[in-house]
């Protein structure tokens, strides 16, 4: 199943994603991370609640893509244009972020002004583990993630990622006990 493939028949339901209803997508990820296919439907139905939502044009930041496929920040010969944000062409890591709008900003007017600095580069502590786990324990004030649903799940989640850096880091930042 990949959502962003929204044409694609899954593996568990046999309908492209767009065509399913939040319980049928709920199957599909249960039967991804190998729950019993005899739990799936009672786990679906009452286990966990799935809204889905289209959004159209968010996976375009996703589409693959080549150089030349977006306009330079500031294009040649631009002496008062430049173009800034998510679809302007750059070398930073990713567009996603508000770094990346910042740093195109950035970019923009150091070109424009002839501003001889270089732009910061994007940290890339997005695909940072323990940043995250961080941010989330001081979401939690510090306090261990309180679990719900099914405890099938919780039980079956919690066998898979035992005896795991996963589990080690969720421990480590106050989690998981």
């Amino acid at each position: 199943m990949n959502s962003l493939l929204v044409d694609v028949p899954g593996d568990y339901v046999k309908k492209p994603m767009r065509e399913r209803a939040g319980e049928e997508i709920t199957q599909e990820w249960l039967h991804r991370l190998g729950v019993p296919v005899a739990d799936i439907p009672e786990l679906a139905a009452n286990g966990a609640r799935c809204v889905p939502v289209m959004m159209p044009h968010v996976t375009s930041f996703f589409v693959p893509r080549k150089v030349g496929d977006r306009p330079d920040v500031v294009p040649a010969g631009a002496v008062i244009l430049a173009f800034l944000g998510p679809f302007a062409e750059s070398t930073r890591d990713t567009i996603l972020t508000i770094e990346h709008s910042v740093s195109t900003g950035m970019e923009a007017a150091y070109q424009l002004l002839g501003v001889d600095r270089g732009v910061p580069e994007v940290v890339s502590s997005t695909y940072d583990v323990r940043t995250i786990l961080a941010a989330l324990a001081r979401l939690h004030d510090g306090t261990e993630i309180e679990r719900r649903g099914s405890a099938l799940v919780r039980h079956l989640l919690k066998k898979r990622i035992t005896d795991t850096e996963i589990s080690e880091l969720l421990t480590e930042y106050g989690l998981m006990s």
